[in-house]
């Protein structure tokens, strides 16, 4: 048996593992889906949010496992938390799996590697993202049921908000 920790990516939260989790379980794993620092059901002042809130919030998990080593998983954004979790537990990982997870070079962002995308603008500073709400399905659920997509955007509180994270460096 192996004890997974699933990370979601940006926007979202525990709550995008749902359907993973029994798959796991059946399998006879054990799955974590935790909130990011001010992510899903987490209240985390934006002020408060940074990469190493983020690698905190994982490696208080991996703490709190009995099983020696854990298998992260880190979707999109995630893989920054995942990496920088890791580099705090070397000791505790067994792998790390990236699902389209950014992994950056020291020093870099966000904004240094995503490619600019006809749905998404990002402001001047790279504090502020908008995102055209009609357009997420073919950015983010393009290979989803209606009924999953429904309930993504559903849980989506804000469509422009401040995200911090696109300018959160690796160490």
């Amino acid at each position: 048996m192996s004890v997974y920790v699933l990370i979601h990516g940006a926007w979202h939260g525990a709550w995008c593992w749902r359907k993973v989790i029994p798959l796991l379980e059946s399998a006879g794993h054990r799955a974590i889906a935790i909130d990011l620092p001010g992510h899903g059901e987490d209240r985390t002042p934006l002020s408060e949010v940074t990469l190493e809130a983020y690698a905190k919030r994982v490696t208080s998990v991996i703490d709190g496992i009995d099983q020696e080593e854990v298998i992260l998983v880190g979707h999109s954004m995630g893989g920054m938390a995942v990496s920088q979790a890791a580099e705090y537990r070397p000791n505790r990982i067994k792998s790390i799996v990236y699902i389209s997870g950014f992994l950056f070079k020291n020093g870099q962002t966000m904004l240094d590697v995503i490619p600019p995308h006809p749905y998404v603008h990002i402001s001047d500073d790279g504090a502020t993202m908008t995102v055209s709400k009609l357009k997420v399905e073919d950015m983010l659920y393009n290979n989803c049921q209606m009924e999953d997509i429904l309930e993504a955007i559903s849980r989506w509180e804000v469509i422009q908000t401040i995200h911090r994270y696109f300018q959160l460096l690796t160490n």
